[in-house]
């Protein structure tokens, strides 16, 4: 299986890095970039090309993995499919927000030519979330997802917000924990504090279908990168840091987050010390997440399968992220 790869920044690299580790299963044969000095880097694994055009005539792969910037993306799948390809990885967001009616019409393109277009929202292949969607039972019926995502302001970013960078990965994490429910989003607040017209803070208040609420912070105004969700049931509460390198999830009994009332502090701790003791520890599986979603996308290629993070999903997140625009910047609604 022929690859090409398309966008050789931040992502870009880590798709090439990744696909060096897994030559039993696809051939990365080139990559385009519009930096000539970054065919030093690749020239010794694969062909370096600036044309996109020239590479897809030269090289005919069977697939593409786009990482450039969002909008780029669509007419990028375009191109290639009238040269006859029919498998797209493209990272995510498919494209940004004022483009959603393009991405509506891809959807229908890629529907009619039988045409399998993948999403990179890697959260949904964390080990994390893979886990915690096996033992979502043990939760019992859902009440709450709450998750945290936050990191520096990323200045190669110039049309797109945090809500389509950030944001889009938690809301893909409880929608798969949901079985792809979709949400209305209730209340708002949102920040562009760095750059006019760019959003770099926002904190969403929402509903799903099945009255599931979702609430999510997303910022680009940390040092520190925070990535953590918790997910309440009526059984039991589910916890997951995607950066802890113990790599566990951790579901606790509802009387975990209770208040603790205590007579003295060495009463405190020593009931903390007993509640900590309660949690079940769910072991991961010790893989990258790019790594599983690479693998699923060759495995959607062998079998002609749907991806898990398809295009439909990721044009549905698109119009979820879209709500965002209509309420007025630091205002509540009812």
């Amino acid at each position: 299986m022929k690859i090409n790869l398309v966008g050789f920044g931040v992502m870009g690299r880590n798709h090439f890095r990744v696909l060096m580790r897994l030559k039993d299963y696809c051939e990365l044969t080139a990559v385009c970039d519009i930096d000539e000095r970054n065919r030093v880097e690749i020239e010794n694994c694969c062909n370096f090309y600036k044309d996109f055009e020239e590479m897809l005539d030269k090289e005919k792969p069977d697939a593409l993995i786009i990482a450039t910037p969002p909008q780029n993306n669509i007419l990028l799948i375009r191109k290639a499919m009238k040269k006859g390809i029919r498998y797209f990885l493209v990272e995510k967001p498919l494209t940004i927000l004022d483009n959603i009616k393009e991405a509506e019409q891809l959807l229908e393109e890629t529907n009619k030519n039988k045409v399998i277009v993948m999403v990179g929202e890697t959260t949904c292949y964390d080990p994390a979330t893979r886990a915690l969607k096996k033992n979502i039972d043990k939760l019992g019926e859902i009440k709450t997802i709450f998750a945290i995502r936050s990191g520096k302001y990323p200045f190669r970013f110039t049309q797109i917000g945090v809500n389509e960078d950030l944001l889009t990965h938690d809301l893909s994490f409880a929608r798969y924990l949901l079985d792809w429910q979709k949400f209305q989003i209730k209340n708002i607040i949102k920040a562009s504090l760095l750059r006019e017209k760019q959003l770099d803070f926002i904190a969403i208040d929402s509903l799903s279908e099945k009255n599931i609420r979702f609430i999510a912070i997303s910022s680009w105004l940390t040092e520190e990168k925070i990535r953590l969700a918790t997910v309440l049931g009526e059984k039991a509460v589910a916890q997951v840091n995607f950066l802890d390198e113990s790599r566990y999830v951790r579901i606790l009994p509802p009387k975990v987050i209770e208040e603790i009332r205590y007579g003295s502090i060495e009463e405190f701790r020593r009931i903390e010390r007993e509640r900590y003791k309660l949690a079940q520890e769910i072991e991961l599986e010790n893989k990258e997440p790019l790594e599983i979603e690479l693998m699923h996308f060759i495995d959607c290629i062998k079998k002609e399968e749907e991806p898990l993070t398809n295009i439909a999903r990721a044009v549905e997140n698109l119009r979820i992220i879209e709500q965002t625009k209509f309420f007025n910047q630091y205002k509540f609604l009812d």
